[in-house]
């Protein structure tokens, strides 16, 4: 397909062609609860007015999106250039995730189209305040970091070089705004301190959740740059995913501690003893998320091979999922007598977003210059071993 003097490919294929029959029916029932509302479309209720979107889309979505700040600091502010081919896969991915919860957003929330209120209204003393600022200038900087690739599609290359040289006042404005939402969204859950369970609650929520998406931001990353390779028939670099891994198991360290010292010193740590649904899921929480990816990914021999490196990451997302969904949701309290499952429709709107959303990313790196260097330079002119005599590339 040709727009102008650009030519658009997207070839269809079984799994595309499932992604856009996810996309058209969800977007169908999205359609709906616009008409009709959250009642009919939802099973909230007064007892439950939040649920499934916002511990999937919102609060797991945006801590997934984290691995492009944490990249972008890290090439730019930090200097470490040999992960600067996975900046561009990173950043689209960010700015993608971004938009989900964006989309989220404006399905969970009761007056749709009132969304615009933060930016008119402002609340000073609202925590969503403050993250509903820091979401859009985000993405705005996020915008203006992946447009070198799209200038350098229309061969605006001298922009392209332009916008460039202002990476590092931008990677540093991006970090401050990502620092302060993905903790904020942590500070949301302090306003319940009688709904949320004292194994979660806690006033270093902030802390722990912005913590935790530096670490799941970067093994959502490589899981991402890692199918990227793969599904576009390139080499993939694996030691660098190795490199990008290794970090990873201290950061996770301080989080369990921190989250030890926490539960220690509010007199918790005996609760984990006890056989009920709240220690079981905090023990899986930990240990899933946390203290195994940690032992595997701490091991070089282990790290540098595709299962475990593959097993670690695969791992820390998970706990992350879990994490998200028990500090919102799973870890509720229930006072009420009216319960909560999400609705079927509930689940098949954020299944939309996402097929939307992977579709998108499929669709820039099929017609973009997503894993090339600057000027369209292959970044893998010198391509890189492969770890431990395993061949991780695949020939176009």
């Amino acid at each position: 397909m040709k727009v102008g003097t650009l030519e658009l490919k997207f070839p269809l294929t079984p799994t595309r062609i499932l992604l856009l029959v996810i996309f058209a029916i969800g977007s169908a029932v999205i359609l709906y609860r616009f008409a009709v509302g959250l009642g009919p479309s939802t099973n909230l209720n007064d007892a439950w007015p939040w649920g499934w979107w916002v511990s999937f889309g919102i609060l797991t979505g945006v801590a997934l999106s984290g691995g492009a700040f944490v990249l972008a600091c890290l090439v730019h502010i930090f200097n470490v250039r040999k992960f600067e081919p996975f900046l561009r896969p990173a950043i689209l991915a960010g700015f993608l995730g971004y938009n989900t919860v964006g989309l989220t957003l404006l399905v969970e929330l009761g007056f749709p189209y009132r969304i615009w209120h933060p930016w008119f209204y402002w609340q000073y003393h609202s925590i969503m305040f403050e993250v509903a600022w820091c979401v859009t200038l985000y993405l705005c900087v996020l915008t203006v970091e992946f447009s070198p690739v799209l200038l350098e599609k229309i061969r605006q290359h001298r922009l392209a070089h332009t916008v460039h040289r202002a990476a590092v006042p931008l990677v540093i404005a991006g970090t401050i705004i990502s620092s302060l939402h993905q903790s904020s969204l942590g500070t949301l859950l302090l306003v319940m301190p009688t709904k949320l369970s004292p194994l979660w609650y806690t006033p270093w929520l902030p802390l722990l959740f912005y913590i935790s998406a530096i670490f799941s931001g970067i093994s959502f990353s490589i899981l991402i740059l890692y199918a990227t390779y793969k599904a576009f028939s390139r080499q993939v670099p694996f030691q660098l995913l190795a490199d990008l891994a290794k970090g990873l198991p201290w950061l996770m360290g301080i989080y369990l501690a921190i989250k030890l010292a926490d539960l220690h010193a509010r007199g918790m740590l005996p609760e984990l003893l006890h056989a009920n649904p709240y220690s079981l899921l905090m023990w899986a929480e930990l240990l899933v998320g946390v203290v195994i990816p940690g032992v595997i990914l701490s091991f070089a021999k282990l790290r540098n091979t595709l299962p475990g490196l593959f097993a670690g990451v695969w791992l820390v997302v998970i706990g992350l999922i879990l994490n998200r969904f028990n500090a919102s949701l799973f870890g509720f309290i229930e006072t009420a007598f009216l319960p909560y499952f999400p609705h079927w429709m509930e689940v098949m709107m954020s299944a939309a977003i996402v097929a939307g959303v992977i579709l998108a990313y499929i669709a820039a790196a099929e017609n973009l210059p997503l894993l090339d260097a600057e000027h369209g330079e292959s970044v893998h002119a010198k391509p890189l071993p492969p770890a431990h005599g395993i061949s991780h590339g695949v020939k176009g």
